[in-house]
């Protein structure tokens, strides 16, 4: 269920259903939406707008971002900060070990052109069907710059996955607010 927009700049509400337990059968889809009525604008607000339907069979492997772990802002990050992802196994199959790299590029948010790059081979096998994961990079994040805002992209590499919407994660941003020498409160 999703929450209602209130007007046409509102966001859209991406949702995903999981289908597999139909798998193999003949289904129908219906969209059952509610009309909110009395708004406090007055009168009645909606109509319906459903866009960019997908139905796709399920990837033996498929690697789907979910969201940064890591670094979060605050005045504790610095040289040596873990870059952490949460991620799942999406597909039907398990996906094998060192066969899915992690590759972050990260920089300062005013200087894109001083970017570092960490990437990791991840050596543990993932089970299949939507198995959670936690990673933190084997390198570490040099984000030393007090006052300075770091974007992270993130994304995976894996021969066998054929859905490449759900790969990545881009501009995730981190602050270092590190108080300077003779900073008082």
């Amino acid at each position: 269920t999703a929450k209602p927009q209130t007007n046409k700049n509102s966001n859209w509400s991406p949702r995903s259903v999981n289908l597999d337990q139909f798998a193999g059968k003949k289904i129908k889809l219906r969209f059952k939406v509610q009309k909110l009525t009395h708004s406090a604008q007055g009168g009645d607000q909606g109509d319906v707008a459903i866009d960019d339907v997908i139905l796709y069979e399920r990837s033996v492997n498929d690697v789907e971002f979910v969201e940064f772990l890591a670094p979060i802002s605050d005045c504790n990050i610095g040289v040596g900060s873990d870059v952490g992802v949460r991620f799942l196994n999406f597909g039907t199959g398990e996906i094998p070990a060192d066969s899915l790299i992690l590759t972050c590029v990260y920089y300062p948010k005013d200087d894109p052109f001083l970017a570092d790059t960490l990437i990791d081979t991840v050596r543990f096998s993932i089970p299949a069907k939507d198995t959670v994961q936690n990673y933190i990079f084997k390198q570490k994040a040099d984000v030393t710059g007090s006052g300075v805002t770091y974007v992270f992209n993130v994304w995976s590499t894996l021969a066998t996955d054929g859905n490449f919407g759900n790969d990545s994660l881009f501009n995730y941003e981190a602050t270092n607010f590190t108080k300077q020498p003779g900073y008082i409160e």
